[in-house]
């Protein structure tokens, strides 16, 4: 059982996984008082997720796309639509309203807006949706004429299972190389 922040590596999706509360079984799931043993439930605990894709476009490509909050709808699954609060080119402090379907087919605002950003390495963003918060960090890296594009998720507020949320962030980044290299 992994201990308090302590990171686990999951060779079968190839990512690492972190769940922050000190109550965690390896599975990332906390069993609640009166429930028989080995049948966990989902808390709202803290997790990191991370996972890393190649993409055969440059850098610059890549960034630029990513960086555009408006192109989410195109590439990630769930979401619908995406208003800038203030149309134009990203940059720190860019902010837009996300709608997304939840769980169960209902529709969800995310606030999301870009705390981190430097041209052609790093964005970061913060998206929150009531007592829900996902603290996004998307590295990009040069591999010759290819990009090493990284996601790192920090997931808080949420009772979602990290093997759920890394499955949709898989399929995502796939998705996402799948735009940019159509892109040509």
């Amino acid at each position: 059982m992994p201990s308090e922040s302590e990171s686990r590596w999951d060779g079968a999706l190839g990512t690492s996984i972190v769940d922050e509360s000190p109550e965690a079984s390896a599975d990332g799931l906390r069993s609640r008082p009166g429930r028989p043993p080995g049948r966990p439930v989902a808390t709202a605990v803290t997790k990191t997720v991370e996972q890393s894709i190649i993409i055969s476009r440059p850098v610059a490509d890549v960034f630029a796309y990513r960086s555009a909050l408006e192109n989410g709808a195109a590439w990630q699954s769930g979401v619908l639509a995406c208003e800038l609060a203030v149309p134009g080119s990203a940059g720190l402090g860019t902010r837009c309203t996300e709608i997304r379907r939840g769980p169960g087919g209902a529709i969800e605002a995310w606030e999301l807006e870009i705390t981190e950003y430097e041209p052609d390495s790093v964005v970061g963003v913060i998206a929150c949706c009531g007592l829900q918060r996902m603290t996004e960090r998307h590295m990009f890296t040069s591999e010759g004429d290819n990009t090493r594009y990284t996601l790192s998720v920090e997931i808080s507020g949420s009772p979602a299972l990290t093997a759920s949320v890394q499955r949709k962030i898989v399929e995502n980044l796939v998705r996402f190389r799948e735009r940019v290299e159509d892109r040509r």
